[in-house]
């Protein structure tokens, strides 16, 4: 597989049901319903609508998330309320 240095982006018109696996960084800005899980570092875009087990090394929100978060650090951009489900 090709090395970049780049984040991975899912975008606003994309929807997935399921488990999301990722190891560097990754940006959803979609529609996510199920688990995401990776040791490295998640951005939740302004456009997300994330319902989801979140297992994750970091995570930074700007938009609304439900579900569980089990990451070792939180960062958020703007005022946020986390509803469990």
């Amino acid at each position: 597989m090709a090395e970049h240095s780049g984040k991975d982006v899912l975008s606003s018109d994309v929807e997935i049901k399921g488990t999301i696996k990722f190891q560097r960084s990754f940006l959803i800005d979609g529609k996510v319903e199920g688990e995401i899980n990776s040791d490295g570092v998640l951005t939740v875009g302004e456009n997300a609508d994330i319902r989801a087990e979140v297992k994750t090394k970091s995570i930074t929100i700007t938009a609304r998330c439900r579900g569980t978060l089990r990451e070792r650090a939180l960062r958020t951009e703007i005022e946020i309320t986390l509803q469990g489900i």
